[in-house]
């Protein structure tokens, strides 16, 4: 059977999406409750909290996903302009 959550256990992602809302001024709280209620305001009005913890379950791994994805893109951008830096001085010095 399933370990019941008590309102102050951590979901397994919290820690992680607090460090990325963080960033972004944001917490896990406010996300939380703007998640829940985009969803479904009844949610918030009793509803089943484990349809509500899938939810937040699902955007934590969207919001992670997307911050993994924009670091690479990141990392990928910095890396071709330290590519492109580089090949500049050589390409002069062969031009001269």
């Amino acid at each position: 059977m399933a370990r019941k959550t008590g309102k102050n256990d951590k979901a397994p992602y919290q820690d992680a999406v607090t460090v990325l809302l963080k960033k972004n001024g944001k917490t896990f709280e406010e996300w939380s409750q703007k998640i829940v209620n985009d969803n479904c305001l009844s949610l918030l009005q009793g509803g089943n909290p484990e349809w509500r913890n899938k939810m937040l379950e699902e955007a934590a791994m969207d919001l992670i996903a997307a911050s993994v994805v924009e670091e690479e893109n990141k990392n990928k951008t910095q890396a071709r302009s330290q590519s492109d830096t580089q090949t500049k001085p050589n390409q002069l010095n062969q031009n001269n």
